[in-house]
């Protein structure tokens, strides 16, 4: 069975979502409570993730993937690549802040409203701070503005707790 995507995660299938979005507007970190109440109730979600990390395991530069978020195990695989191993994300974060995309993420949608009125996603860069196995790391995971409450409350424990 298919991971169902998070509210603001849009693919090749979803083209209703998108035309929709589009023109109405994408939706907001608001809509984001679905799917985290969808993941403690037992659901996974696949959010779209731009992944960046200081330390090994995570990928130095900016990549594109999908995060798979679930109460079991949370796993990142990448878009683009011959070798699609899932990375493990078993982060203990010290502390998890979010800002807005910006020129450090070249290449990722801003929220904007582009050529005859279409509305482009934002993205927004949930960053933390870990303990992997070699000592301290940071970790951004850009992903659409309404999965960061998602990927925010898994960051930070609050998932688990409810």
């Amino acid at each position: 069975m298919r991971t169902r995507k998070a509210v603001g995660t849009y693919g090749f299938s979803d083209l209703d979502r998108v035309a929709t979005a589009a023109v109405k507007g994408h939706p907001g970190q608001e809509a984001g409570q679905v799917d985290v109440a969808a993941v403690r109730a037992g659901e996974a979600r696949e959010v779209s993730c731009f992944l960046r990390g200081s330390a090994e395991p995570y990928p130095r530069r900016l990549r594109q993937g999908s995060l798979f978020i679930s109460l079991r195990e949370t796993y990142w695989v990448p878009f683009w690549s011959f070798r699609r191993h899932p990375l493990l994300i078993d982060i203990k974060a010290e502390w998890v802040r979010t800002r807005a995309a910006d020129h450090r993420e070249p290449n990722v949608k801003k929220g904007r409203v582009g050529a005859y009125g279409v509305r482009m996603p934002a993205f927004v860069v949930v960053t933390c701070a870990a303990q992997p196995g070699e000592g301290p790391a940071t970790v951004d995971f850009v992903v659409p503005r309404a999965d960061s409450l998602l990927v925010s409350s898994y960051l930070n424990g609050s998932l688990a707790q409810h």
